[in-house]
């Protein structure tokens, strides 16, 4: 067990996810089926947008859903933003390269032969045939001259018949506009000489494999009836060629599909589907386009062998939204031990797992998911228990433990604790599934916490996540996660969010209460810690953490201008550079017409702080993610201020700096890191789109910049400083709306916006300042307009 207490993060670092049904090539399809089908079924829902975004990022995964007695089904498992789950299929093993190994008595390697098989060209071959490439020479000689010469006479013709595609014919073909390959020979000739090789060969082993070839000529040329015919009389289904006779079934059955066959079509895909797992997606869509041509599906099941009824029922709710209760039970009554009355439960599972162990914030009441799901009732959740409890109570049911893992599951979701844990006690140390209950135990006592916390309780959980290797990553971070929100309800908001994955909102801008920095205090001063609240404290940079204390509450008093009680704050830091550099940047205090993240702001900006860079001692700082001392910076603005108040005809220029810095310091200016509660590098968007000030989260800084601009208007005799000043009001109180379509778009300006607007242009048109708005400001070149 990692002794990390922070949530993992690896689930915040997965790709962007896509919302596209991936297309397979038509070289290993027997359909081409180009993405137009369903998403993982069983009530999928809708959802748009994209983003770094996937269905597993929502919560623990307590419950592992690939504890299948067959973990070739994992495809077949719940994931809403894919067709199919993880790429099972590649950790498959290669029946096609085992058959090939067995056939060359292990000459070869795995890895040599899927070089050879795969990705070889056909001029690779080639060369290999003339001597040119001696790569495999050695290996050649252990099989000997006849067989290789059999070997690479049938690669050979593979390759070159390999990118052969179905054409335009207008027979019942497969066609899906594909364009054909231009290298390839003409399919007629390449059958003829399939059927002459297939004559002269006497190995039965590549005999099959001529045969595979025949059959996939005649399904792509449409000739459906001799297809039939080679398949019947051609092919020899024995253990060595096993693989390559269902891959010809699977072009059967696409054979039976042109001649609309459609049952026998189907039996066929069922068939491959059972015994190929590599083909299985493959079979899958194909079996999803053919029942789509009938409306007899039910029908359709009876005429199936039963191991195929079983594939059958499970596709009906998988591609054809038909009720996964409904398809379980008469599962359930067909084969208790069937695979795919298993899968079907465990895709139930894992949305109410989904909804059960969702991550929740501690920083915003409602939490916010895609897909949380409402549907499941009590009477749902009592059926699919019936559905559970049946399972137990047939004597002969062999994964029994399985079946009990589910009812402990069940209990834990309905609140039944105690059920829960009798239930899974009953699974032993053997079994397979002894890790899943001992966690599903251990879910089971942290759910019973509650806000009445037991400090001895919440130790004796973290111990157990020390000492009892069974708990995994998800069941400690859901217990961190858990905990975290019973801190919250506690009004420790602070200890909650420094523990929580969600630690870097705190140290950016959420608003911290004086009731939450004392409830943070009195944990610090508990005299006699356990284990669990040491290891908190222990993971909380700096060593002294009394010292957050001071800067939480420091920068509170600084957020709200009481600079005062945030320097008295400041200075009982134990160790400044724990938090800060030393010295500040000077050009907070000046404003520009707008930023740009891509240009420096001391290249933006009107340079009025060097004007009066007796302010600021030191050297001049210009490194944008300079972390600025906050002690320094609150000393700074109150020197100004007292400057102002002395100096009444420089207050207007001091006061102009001082709302340049309340801006910038706030989230729609540069530099908004000094009122984070713990200095972080983060940047911000630009909160233009709010249309009023107290739409933002933390709009404080904004009124003091406000105030300040309005101070400047009204003490400075200077026009280009009140220009200034009002124009930075007029950023500061955005509101406009934007008519018109894509490419003939206008805006309408409303509110102060608009008067700030209507101010500069009747009443400092002419200082120089304007005439550089005008330049660098489209919004103001559209008001004018």
């Amino acid at each position: 067990m990692s002794n990390q207490l922070l949530i993992s993060t690896t689930r915040n670092k997965k790709r962007f996810h896509y919302l596209f049904i991936k297309i397979i090539s038509c070289i290993s399809y027997v359909f081409l089926l180009t993405g137009v089908y369903g998403y993982n079924s069983i009530d999928s829902p809708l959802y748009c947008g994209g983003g770094d975004w996937i269905y597993e990022d929502e919560y623990f995964k307590i419950l592992d859903s690939k504890i299948l007695t067959d973990p070739t089904l994992s495809s077949f498992l719940y994931c809403p933003e894919y067709l199919f789950c993880d790429k099972e299929k590649e950790e498959i093993t290669d029946r096609n390269i085992t058959e090939w190994e067995e056939y060359f008595t292990n000459s070869f390697t795995a890895k040599e032969l899927k070089s050879l098989i795969y990705t070889s060209t056909v001029v690779d071959i080639k060369e290999i045939i003339s001597g040119k490439n001696t790569q495999y020479k050695d290996r050649f000689k252990k099989i000997g001259s006849d067989k290789r010469n059999i070997f690479l006479n049938y690669l050979l013709f593979a390759k070159r018949n390999q990118r052969v595609q179905s054409g335009k014919e207008t027979y019942n073909s497969w066609y899906q506009g594909e364009s054909e390959n231009p290298d390839a020979l003409d399919k007629e000739e390449l059958l003829v000489e399939a059927f002459e090789l297939y004559a002269k060969e006497k190995d039965r082993f590549i005999k099959n494999r001529y045969a595979f070839q025949i059959i996939r000529l005649c399904h792509y040329l449409g000739k459906n009836e001799e297809a039939l015919k080679v398949f019947d009389s051609y092919l020899v289904d024995d253990k060595k060629s096993n693989y390559i006779f269902y891959r010809s079934l699977e072009q059967k059955a696409g054979v039976l599909y042109n001649l609309k066959e459609f049952e026998k079509s189907i039996s066929s895909f069922l068939e491959v589907y059972k015994e190929l797992p590599d083909r299985r997606e493959t079979c899958a869509s194909s079996i999803r386009l053919l029942l789509s041509k009938t409306e007899k599906s039910n029908a359709i099941s009876y005429h199936l062998q039963k191991e195929n009824q079983e594939v059958f029922r499970f596709f009906n709710t998988f591609y054809n939204s038909s009720s996964e209760l409904v398809e379980a039970e008469r599962l359930a009554n067909m084969n208790p031990d069937s695979s795919y009355l298993e899968l079907i439960i465990m895709r139930i599972a894992e949305q109410l797992q989904h909804d059960l162990f969702i991550i929740k914030s501690t920083i915003v009441s409602d939490h916010y998911d895609y897909l949380t799901n409402n549907r499941f009732d009590t009477k749902y959740i009592n059926r699919l228990e019936t559905i559970v409890s049946n399972q137990l109570n047939i004597n002969t049911t062999k994964n029994m433990d399985l079946w009990k893992i589910h009812k402990g599951f069940l209990s834990i979701y309905q609140g039944e604790m105690q059920s829960a844990r009798a239930i899974l006690a009953e699974i032993s140390e053997q079994s397979r599934y002894f890790a899943q209950a001992q966690r599903l135990v251990f879910i089971s006592k942290v759910l019973t916490i509650n806000e009445q916390i037991d400090r001895n309780e919440l130790n004796q959980l973290y111990i157990e996540t020390q000492k009892n290797k069974h708990i995994d990553n998800n069941c400690y971070d859901f217990f961190i996660n858990h905990v975290a929100l019973v801190y919250k309800s506690n009004q420790n908001e602070i200890l909650a969010i420094l523990m929580s994955q969600e630690k870097s909102n705190l140290v950016q801008r959420h608003y911290v209460l004086e009731k939450s920095i004392e409830a943070f205090q009195q944990f610090l001063d508990i005299p006699d810690k356990t284990d669990f609240e040491n290891h908190i404290l222990s993971l909380l940079p700096p060593k002294n953490p009394q010292d957050y204390i001071y800067e939480m509450r420091g920068t509170m008093f600084f957020r709200s201008n009481q600079l005062e009680q945030a320097i008295a704050q400041y200075q009982s830091i134990e160790k400044q550079s724990d938090y800060y550099d030393d010295g500040i940047r000077s050009m907070i205090f000046s404003g520009a017409i707008r930023e740009f993240f891509d240009v420096p702001f001391e290249e933006q900006n009107d340079l009025i702080a060097q004007k009066y860079s007796h302010f600021f001692t030191g050297k001049v700082i210009t490194d944008e993610y300079h972390h600025d001392n906050k002690l320094l910076l609150a000393k700074t603005l109150l020197k100004i201020e007292a400057a102002a108040q002395r100096n009444p005809d420089k207050a207007g220029e001091y006061y102009y700096m001082l709302g340049n810095a309340w801006y910038n310091l706030s989230e729609r200016g540069w530099f908004p890191g000094a009122l984070n509660y713990i200095y972080n590098d983060e940047r911000y968007e630009l909160f233009y789109y709010d249309t009023q000030l107290d739409q933002l989260d933390d709009y404080s800084s904004m009124q003091h910049a406000d105030a300040y601009y309005k101070l400047a208007q009204n003490t400075s005799s200077n026009e280009e400083i009140k220009a200034k000043s009002t124009f930075m009001l007029a950023k500061i109180h955005p509101c406009y709306n934007i008519y018109g379509d894509y490419n003939d778009q206008h805006l309408e300006f409303c509110g102060d916006h608009s008067s700030y607007f209507e101010i500069l242009s009747k009443q400092y048109a002419d200082t120089q300042f304007m005439k550089e708005v005008i330049k660098e400001c489209s919004y103001y070149r559209h008001y004018l307009n």
